[in-house]
């Protein structure tokens, strides 16, 4: 591994800011807060533009970007939902506690959660 990150330029220059590099002893966890809103403040910019490229203004267009939208949401939430039973299937203590804590979250839902605990269950 430590070949490819010499071999590799990419990787190389990667490896000399981020790992090589001489950091001084008054690190705080402030300053990687802050290096931590910086990357937000990246990710929150580049989906900016990313949809303001999408951007149609048109009411006959509208339904479509809110039911592209929608679907993209149902697809993130299979996806999620699939590596959890993926993680889940294992059945060892992790997956165990692991299934606990999500169907705990699932029974602080008003109104249905005890019901959709008891479905699952």
């Amino acid at each position: 591994m430590l070949r490819l990150l010499k071999a590799n330029p990419v990787l190389g220059l990667a490896n000399s800011y981020l790992v090589d590099s001489a950091q001084p002893s008054s690190l705080s966890y402030l300053w990687n807060l802050g290096s931590l809103l910086a990357a937000c403040l990246v990710v929150q910019i580049v989906t900016g533009v990313l949809l303001a490229m999408h951007y149609t203004p048109s009411a006959e267009l509208a339904f479509a970007s809110v039911e592209h939208i929608m679907l993209g949401t149902i697809l993130l939430v299979a996806m999620i939902l699939t590596a959890f039973l993926g993680y889940c299937l294992v059945y060892g203590q992790m997956s165990l506690w692991g299934a606990t804590v999500i169907t705990s979250m699932m029974s602080a839902l008003p109104w249905v959660g005890g019901d959709l605990v008891e479905l699952i269950w």
